[in-house]
């Protein structure tokens, strides 16, 4: 289990894994200056308050046997953000509408981004998810969407693919 409340700075590819879960908390900042960022855990991925940034490569977040839940986080990947539950994936939280302009409770990719749940939901909520190079994918393959009050957007040569097998719901999504 690895729990952070401080900076980690790993030189070149910044790895971080649990056989239990991971949980990031009260400003934890990651940054990857020589490759990309990979968190992975079995049991469930939780970051609330955080700043993970990949500055030359991908950014991977991958819960195999459980959820993943990100709240009040800022994600950016020089190339692409791949974010991968076997359980639920929730982005942000229901409440309160804040800034879609501010830092936090958002993802931004060079590339493309890839938000999958395998077995349940992908819930988005007040979240700004940017990929400017890519295809911007959000799939629950055997549970449902839902998003609402946030902004997607991809890059002028690029599409934004929602799919989910039980069903998509949306309210007040903005898509540039």
């Amino acid at each position: 289990n690895i729990n952070s409340k401080g900076t980690v700075v790993p030189a070149f590819v910044g790895n971080i894994s649990g056989d239990g879960y991971v949980d990031l908390e009260n400003n934890s900042e990651i940054y990857a200056y020589g490759g990309g960022v990979n968190i992975s855990a079995y049991g469930y991925v939780y970051s609330l308050g955080n700043d993970i940034e990949a500055y030359n490569g991908d950014l991977k977040i991958n819960s195999y046997d459980s959820t993943i839940d990100i709240k009040d986080t800022y994600l950016f990947a020089s190339g692409d953000v791949l974010i991968e539950s076997s359980g639920t994936l929730t982005l942000g939280s229901i409440g309160t509408v804040t800034s879609l302009s501010g830092t936090t409770d958002t993802i931004e990719a060079d590339g493309g981004v890839n938000l999958t749940s395998d077995n349940g939901d992908v819930d988005v909520y007040n979240y700004s998810v940017y990929a400017y190079g890519g295809l911007l994918s959000i799939d629950a393959a055997n549970g449902n969407v839902d998003i609402e009050n946030s902004t997607l957007g991809a890059g002028s040569d690029s599409n934004i693919s929602i799919s989910g097998s039980q069903g998509s719901a949306s309210q007040n999504v903005f898509m540039t």
